[in-house]
């Protein structure tokens, strides 16, 4: 079975108020550390695995049972990824959906240097029969979808995957873009925490959107090192990331957890805290650490969404099977779904 919650981010920052974050710190944030704190999160977790198996054995059911996408005679399938990145989610997805012998893939970015990464992860990773294309797009703007490249066109899945968190506002309507955009059987999928999921499964209900949440779990196991370390992200001076990793260059981990523990804040420099919201910040990550053998264990959402002009055999049959137990070659649970 899935290993239930033993904590959650809210709970280890939930003392330091929304509003007290600074916009353009955070943006700073992201420009500089980004990157490099989500290579560390990969490095200690199994996220990556978690997702794509979760993902995988979903459509490969799907594909299997309720015949989707929508007639048996179709063998082609059209993705859009909104938020695709660097693309080692999607072209890692691609390589495992071998049931389809055609497909065609849209990627969309508001960084249109991640998109070269992009370019070649779906080369290198992709299947021959996968057709591409990636467009720098900001879909957290209020018309994202209103240009040429949208145009008269359908995706069988549109799918966000830790992209949605840059929404920030007017979820209703950017479902009902996305819904546009989804073809007449298509799916919508949104991965995220629920607490990230939240606003979409608000936005859903009051549109009338069906919406599935489909539970598992995230792992990550933090690198132990010195009382010392906490000790200086919790003081009054912390040091900014490039003193700090030159105090503790013994430990190169040192580095690796303070960008982890700023990513999950989420993104924000430790420096710019009150001190006394860091000093628990990190006395909670401490705590927990001690007591869960270094390790935190926490919830992640499929989000499944059908739109409106969806047929109703489909619904059928999508409940049917997500009643059934999804589990692996050891016979550990998957996923589950959340009702």
């Amino acid at each position: 079975m899935i290993e239930s919650k033993k904590h959650s981010h809210e709970t280890l920052r939930g003392h330091i108020l929304p509003d007290y974050f600074n916009t353009a710190i955070r943006e700073d944030w992201r420009s500089a550390r980004y990157w490099e704190a989500l290579g560390c999160h990969h490095a200690y977790s199994d996220d990556r695995p978690a997702l794509l198996a979760t993902v995988d054995s979903l459509l490969q059911k799907l594909g299997e049972q309720a015949r989707f996408f929508p007639t048996a005679d179709k063998e082609n399938m059209s993705i859009l990824d909104i938020g695709c990145g660097t693309g080692e989610v999607s072209s890692a997805i691609l390589a495992k959906l071998k049931r389809w012998t055609w497909l065609e893939y849209m990627g969309i970015d508001k960084n249109s240097q991640v998109l070269k990464d992009a370019h070649c992860r779906l080369e290198k990773m992709a299947k021959p029969d996968v057709q591409f294309s990636l467009q720098t797009k900001n879909y957290n703007e209020k018309n994202w979808s209103d240009s040429d490249v949208f145009r008269e066109k359908y995706f069988d899945i549109v799918w966000m995957i830790h992209s949605g968190y840059y929404v920030e506002k007017n979820h209703i309507d950017f479902l009902e873009r996305v819904e546009q955009l989804t073809a007449a059987n298509g799916l919508i999928l949104l991965v995220h925490n629920p607490a990230g999921n939240k606003p979409y499964l608000a936005a859903a209900k009051q549109i009338g959107l069906k919406a599935y949440r489909i539970q598992y779990k995230r792992q990550i196991c933090l690198p132990k090192l010195p009382a010392a370390v906490f000790a200086t992200l919790g003081s009054d001076n912390p040091f900014n990331l490039e003193e700090f990793s030159q105090l503790y260059a013994e430990y190169p981990e040192a580095r690796a957890l303070r960008l982890i523990l700023e990513f999950y804040l989420p993104e924000y420099p430790l420096e710019f805290l009150l001190p006394n919201d860091r000093c628990v910040y990190i006395e909670n990550w401490k705590d927990h650490l001690q007591k869960n053998d270094g390790k935190f264990i926490n919830d992640h959402e499929l989000l499944l969404l059908l739109p409106r002009h969806h047929d109703m055999s489909f619904q059928k049959n999508l409940e049917i099977i997500l009643t059934e137990e999804f589990t692996d070659d050891r016979g550990r649970e998957i996923f589950r779904y959340n009702r």
